[in-house]
C-alpha cells in the first residue's frame, strides 16, 4: 500500500485508455505516409497549448481539422472534407487498450473514484466512453471545454477537484503523457505515468509518483 494512496484517480483518455492505432492508419494510408499521423497529432497538441498561452480558444475538434490542413500542406497531398469528416470521426470509435478494461474494475471494486479528463469536448469524451464501453467505470467525465484552457494548465485539473470537492493531494492523474504528467505535478497531484509504446516522461521533469508498464501494474501498486 503507497503511503499516501489517493482516493481519486483522473484518467486521461486517448492513449492512456483508448487505443488511437485505428485512426493512426487510416490517416498513415490517406496521406500515404507512415509520419502523417505523429505529425498532425503533435501539430495538434502544439496549437492547443498555444491557444491556452496566447488566452483564446478553439474548440479539440476544430483545432483537429484545423492542423490536418498544415498536414496536407506540408506532405502537398489533398484531402476531400468527405474524408477528412471519416479519419477525425475514427476519434469517436476507439478500443479500449487490452488491459482497460480489467484495471477499471478492479479500481472500482477497491474504492477509487474513477474519473476521466480530457482535452476534447464534452460530447465527444461521452460517445467515446460509451462506445469503448467503459460508461460503468466512471464516476463522472470532464472536458476541459468547461474552463477554456487546454492540459497541461492548472485550471483543468484544479476544475475536476474543485467539482468533486478533492484536494490535489488526495488525487492521482493517469497518463501515458509526459507533458500531462507534469502539468498534474505542478497543480500539486500525486501522478501515475502509463508506459505505453512509444511514450516517455520528459527528463527534465520530477519523476511521477508511480511508473507503471500497464494499468494492471497501477492496480498492483495501489494496492
Amino acid at each position: 500500500m503507497m503511503k499516501n494512496t489517493p482516493k481519486l484517480l483522473i484518467f486521461d483518455v486517448n492513449e492512456t485508455l483508448l487505443d488511437l492505432s485505428l485512426m493512426e492508419r487510416a490517416m498513415n494510408n490517406a496521406f500515404g505516409n507512415e509520419a502523417a499521423f505523429q505529425i498532425w497529432f503533435h501539430k495538434l497538441l502544439m496549437y492547443s497549448f498555444a491557444e491556452t498561452i496566447q488566452e483564446t480558444y478553439n474548440d479539440f475538434g476544430a483545432i483537429g481539422k484545423a492542423v490536418l490542413k498544415m498536414v496536407e500542406a506540408y506532405f502537398n497531398v489533398h484531402i476531400s472534407e468527405a474524408e477528412t469528416k471519416t479519419i477525425l470521426n475514427h476519434i469517436l470509435n476507439l478500443k479500449p487498450h487490452a488491459d482497460v478494461v480489467e484495471a477499471l474494475q478492479a479500481l472500482k471494486t477497491k474504492g477509487f473514484i474513477l474519473v476521466a479528463l480530457t482535452n476534447g469536448s464534452k460530447d465527444a469524451l461521452e460517445q467515446q466512453i460509451e462506445k469503448a464501453e467503459l460508461s460503468a467505470y466512471f464516476n463522472a467525465l470532464f472536458s476541459v471545454s468547461a474552463v477554456k484552457v487546454y492540459k497541461p494548465h492548472a485550471n483543468t485539473y484544479k476544475y475536476v477537484l474543485d467539482s468533486l470537492n478533492v484536494s490535489a493531494e488526495q488525487a492521482m492523474l493517469v497518463a501515458a503523457h509526459g507533458w500531462d504528467i507534469i502539468g498534474a505535478q505542478q497543480a500539486g497531484l500525486q501522478t501515475a505515468f502509463i508506459e505505453r509504446e512509444k511514450k516517455s516522461i520528459y527528463p527534465l521533469g520530477k519523476k511521477p509518483t508511480l511508473s507503471c508498464r500497464s494499468l494492471k501494474e497501477l492496480v498492483k501498486q495501489l494496492s
